[in-house]
């Protein structure tokens, strides 16, 4: 079934699905997420997530290594015929789903209700696209904000800020007080006025 694969990713592959295996029987479930309807979707989405949580929760699992696993759960299903589970079948998430999803991942992570929310998506969408793209109109665009708003969204990134408290410590610039206004007053009207503007 891996042959095609290089010897150190299908090693990899076989590995992530026995784990995958291992992990839905004992929850007395199929190792195959079929995904034929909507409702299956969400479920195997589900999932999928917890997987994911397992292997970072459990196993310590980096990120790359979660990405293989999950990459390897991936690929046993297109050989086998069946449906790319992790990919996004062109129907838009509602936010309930969205929420749904980021509660069950946050509840496996320890996390309590209170610190979950769906908010910090949009938060991180509109800093992602400020900073690969640098352009703040495009980023309300995307947003759909129809006011400044959006700038309340936006983090800068640590790199650019590096040394920045440093250099403010040494700096040697110095304030100054706006200069006096230096303009000459016109003279009154009146022959006092008169006498003062005469040379």
């Amino acid at each position: 079934m891996l042959q095609k694969l290089s010897e150190g990713t299908r090693a990899g592959y076989e590995g992530g699905w026995r784990l995958w295996v291992a992990v839905r029987q004992a929850q007395g479930l199929s190792p195959w997420l079929p995904g034929r309807d909507r409702e299956e979707r969400l479920a195997d989405e589900e999932a999928l997530i917890n997987f994911a949580v397992l292997l970072a929760r459990v196993v310590g699992g980096t990120e790359g290594t979660i990405k293989q696993k999950l990459f390897a759960v991936r690929y046993a299903h297109l050989v086998a015929g069946y449906s790319d589970p992790l990919l996004h079948r062109g129907t838009l998430i509602r936010r309930a789903e969205a929420q749904h999803f980021l509660t069950v991942a946050g509840l496996a992570a320890g996390l309590s209700r209170e610190e979950i929310g769906s908010r910090s998506l949009r938060i991180g969408g509109a800093t992602a696209v400020y900073h690969v793209t640098e352009d703040l109109s495009r980023v309300r665009r995307f947003g759909r904000w129809q006011s400044d708003a959006f700038h309340g969204y936006l983090w800068e990134s640590h790199e650019p800020m590096k040394g920045i408290s440093g250099k403010m410590a040494r700096g040697t610039s110095s304030l100054t007080n706006p200069a006096k206004d230096s303009t000459p007053r016109r003279a009154a009207a009146g022959p006092e006025g008169a006498r003062r503007g005469s040379p």
